[in-house]
């Protein structure tokens, strides 16, 4: 009987599947609080102050640009501000839970501006139709 040869090389370790995406590393304790709220602002909270004031500013009976507007303004810019904080300081995350990158960050910044924008002209084209 023949003993079967074995190689003294190691075997090389199996490649990760091309889909395989590194897990973010967890954020320090300290911060994972201040990462959910980032998110929790970027997400829905600022949202929905930026409709809310939309529709202050569709309702306002003097139909000029006035506080509200800058109100809008910084609210949607603080959606920006927030979600870079969120995507360079504390390790965010996407809405789908992957790691956000900067090319994430710059998309969502120039959708916002622009949904902001048309928001804003919406509320005013609004304001001027409405008695």
């Amino acid at each position: 009987m023949s003993s079967p040869v074995r190689s003294s090389r190691p075997r090389p370790e199996p490649l990760p599947p091309a889909t395989a995406r590194p897990k973010p590393a967890a954020p320090p304790p300290a911060s994972r609080g201040a990462s959910s709220l980032c998110r929790l602002w970027w997400l829905a909270l600022g949202n929905l102050a930026v409709a809310f004031v939309a529709l202050e500013i569709a309702l306002d009976p003097l139909r000029g640009v006035g506080v509200r507007d800058a109100l809008y303004g910084a609210l949607v810019l603080s959606l920006i501000a927030v979600r870079y904080l969120d995507v360079t300081v504390l390790g965010g995350l996407t809405s789908e839970g992957e790691p956000a990158t900067r090319a994430t960050f710059t998309r969502y910044a120039a959708g916002v501006l622009v949904v902001g924008a048309l928001l804003w002209g919406a509320a005013h084209a609004a304001a001027r139709l409405l008695p």
